[in-house]
């Protein structure tokens, strides 16, 4: 089973080495690697030819205007030459049994199913609050919020009803479905996975989330399709939030939507300025002690 991996990218220079150096300690060797920069402004090049140059199964390729990360992920698809796909970020650090333990898993999972996607586990460095512990995605339906613990633990796979944007997929799904929907999500493309998904179980196949693969996800706050300005980023959440929501929850999405815009404030907004704020506070008391 030979796998392409899918590796995105946009000024993270920085920390893509971790990256790619994690896919080339994989225990699983049957994969290729497909370095897709976006047009980036930083030494990538330099580190993507590189690394091309230090291994045949690694191919670098730098867009000469930027697609986007949705536009990117698609191009990435149509270079890929095996039948299984394996989209990552670049600010993930695979454990060297992640790839290993995905291709087992689809395997077994296939003999009783038809599979989709699966997707492994990822390790926050960051506390995730209010969400459930042993579940990895919870759909709030009276407003449509999804709350994601992507780093659930656990010994079997767990049928899901979306996954997160990282995940083992049989190339000839992503055609049927149509690939990334790339002119609905814009800015910060919130939503364009959980689209994707939807449009995968839409069509019979399973989801399932895998806890035994596992990966470091760092979260980069720069680069990648994350914007510098606070405003904005709230304002392509929403307003992706409401297109995912007429396209899946029809008429209903307008008795859902200002519920979510509420729990989108008090979650992303008022609880993130208490947490900034109990930080500077903290950060004062330990330097008067």
């Amino acid at each position: 089973m030979y796998i392409s991996i899918i590796l995105p990218t946009y000024n993270r220079a920085h920390i893509i080495e971790e990256c790619i150096q994690s896919v080339l300690d994989q225990s699983y060797k049957e994969w290729e690697l497909l370095i897709l920069d976006d047009n980036s402004s930083d030494n990538t090049y330099e580190i993507g030819i590189r690394y091309q140059n230090l291994d045949t199964r690694i191919q670098y390729h730098k867009n000469l205007i930027r697609l986007n990360l949705l536009g990117n992920k698609n191009k990435g698809i149509k270079l890929a030459q095996y039948p299984y796909i394996f989209i990552i970020e670049d600010d993930l650090i695979l454990d060297k049994d992640c790839l290993l333990n995905l291709v087992k898993s689809y395997t077994e999972l296939s003999k009783n199913f038809s599979v989709g996607a699966i997707a492994p586990r990822l390790n926050s460095p960051y506390p995730r609050e209010n969400i459930p512990d042993k579940e990895p995605f919870v759909l709030r339906k009276i407003s449509g919020e999804i709350w994601n613990n992507y780093d659930v633990d656990g010994n079997i796979p767990i049928e899901t009803f979306t996954l997160h944007a990282c995940s083992l997929i049989p190339k000839n799904i992503i055609y049927i479905v149509d690939g990334y929907s790339s002119a609905e999500y814009i800015g910060n493309c919130f939503r364009e996975e959980t689209d994707f998904y939807f449009r995968i179980r839409a069509k019979g196949y399973k989801l399932f989330f895998e806890p035994r693969a596992e990966a470091l996800h760092k979260n980069e706050v720069k680069g990648g399709c994350k914007l510098n300005n606070e405003i904005k980023t709230h304002f392509y959440c929403i307003r992706n939030q409401w297109v995912f929501s007429r396209k899946f929850f029809h008429k209903t999405a307008y008795i859902m939507f200002p519920f979510f815009i509420i729990q989108y404030i008090y979650h992303k907004i008022i609880q993130d300025r208490i947490k900034k704020r109990k930080q500077i506070v903290s950060k004062k008391n330990s330097l008067l002690v």
